[in-house]
């Protein structure tokens, strides 16, 4: 069992997708926020493995 409890319960592919799209979403923000709080070589490491991005290609996606 996870160790952690899902923002939602999950009965079919949609709410599949719709979890995959708020993680991908949730990972987004860490990583804009390790941006944000970082400089140099490590500033440029993190905006390269920003997520944000691609949130908005996952079909359960948000679009802010």
């Amino acid at each position: 069992s996870a160790a952690y409890a899902l923002p939602f319960a999950v009965h079919d592919p949609a709410d599949a997708v719709r979890l995959a799209a708020r993680l991908e979403q949730r990972v987004a923000g860490v990583y804009a926020d390790l941006v944000r709080s970082t400089t140099g070589a490590r500033r440029t490491s993190a905006a390269g493995r920003c997520a944000r991005p691609r949130c908005g290609r996952w079909p359960g996606a948000d679009r802010a």
